[in-house]
């Protein structure tokens, strides 16, 4: 029960398809998503349920927490630029293991007005991303480690804390959705934040309809950017390795050789001082210098050998049924 005295209530469409992120059955909500195999219950806070797994929580707000804030230097112009507010559930991630959250609240003003545009063009995201969302506009689209990225209603966007327009929380590890639900399942700039890519890449499997279709992005070239934490980059062989397990439809780059200049020619000048404001001013003064290099990824996103140096790939690949699999290895053969 809600403090306004009334129960908070789950929109149908998503009550219908959660799961007990422990068990993966099918839970009582009235009120609270209550777990009647495993006794867990989950809160609900407005009109969405938190589905944490609470020692994967602990583990998540433990890591945070080693991060010193040096390392997270970057994390400043990501708030800037994504506008991260919000009521965030791992309170440690932007408390006290990132120490610019205590900047004043008119350096975020002004820092968004002076903010250049990305180094990157991304045109995959509406010739590739956007065709497979309108394929599948009435059927069940997920939206992992969806941030700030909203693609359009009826998405359902799914992230580890409570940011606006958030429909479920909890984490990627333990997806609390029923098996073979979504005919869509989206993953943008998320595997090099999770230590454990291999079991969300078995999540996403598990909750995809067979025939279902993945769209995945990773970074390639990119700076550290702990936001909360940063593990790793995929090659696009090493993304396809990763995700061997659904049929390949097409893989290449999304953020090209111009991009990967522009965003370490950024932090290349930035890293010329410790201080924090300016490091930020001279990364801002680098970006209005070099983003309009992004329009010759136009062209060079196209070449042989863009995906050497590009700092993005993307992957789209689909759960195929096993027999037909099986049918079609036998007749290759």
């Amino acid at each position: 029960m809600s403090p306004g005295g009334f129960s908070p209530v789950i929109p149908e469409r998503i009550a219908a398809i959660l799961a007990c992120p422990k068990c993966k059955l099918k839970p009582i909500i009235d009120g609270a998503v209550f777990c009647a195999h495993c006794g867990t219950s989950y809160p609900i806070e407005g009109n969405v349920p938190i589905l944490h797994v609470e020692n994967a929580r602990r583990e998540i707000e433990e890591e945070i927490l080693k991060v010193k804030s040096t390392k997270n230097l970057t994390s400043f112009s990501e708030a800037i630029s994504k506008e991260k507010e919000g009521r965030f559930l791992l309170s440690p991630q932007y408390g006290s293991a990132d120490s610019t959250t205590e900047l004043p609240s008119f350096i975020y003003r002004i820092g968004k007005r002076l903010y250049p545009p990305a180094p990157v063009l991304n045109q995959v995201i509406g010739g590739k991303r956007q065709p497979l969302v309108n394929k599948f506009r009435n059927g069940l689209i997920l939206n992992v480690g969806c941030g700030s990225d909203f693609i359009q209603e009826g998405i359902i966007n799914f992230d580890l804390d409570l940011l606006p327009g958030v429909d479920v929380v909890g984490n990627g590890e333990n997806l609390p959705f029923l098996d073979e639900q979504f005919d869509l399942i989206i993953s943008q700039a998320v595997l090099e934040h999770v230590k454990r890519p291999r079991r969300i890449v078995n999540e996403i499997y598990r909750v995809l309809k067979h025939g279902g279709y993945i769209y995945v992005e990773s970074p390639f070239l990119q700076e550290y950017h702990g936001f909360p934490l940063d593990f790793r980059r995929y090659t696009i062989t090493g993304l396809e390795n990763l995700l061997s397990q659904f049929k390949k439809i097409e893989s290449g780059v999304c953020g090209g050789p111009s991009a990967t200049f522009g965003r370490i020619f950024r932090e290349y000048l930035a890293s010329f001082s410790d201080n924090l404001y300016v490091h930020q001013i001279l990364k801002i003064l680098a970006g209005w210098l070099i983003f309009p290099l992004r329009y010759l990824d136009l062209y060079l996103n196209e070449k042989k050998y863009a995906h050497i140096i590009a700092m993005g790939i993307y992957y789209i690949g689909q759960k195929a049924d096993q027999r037909k699999s099986t049918d079609a290895a036998c007749i290759e053969s």
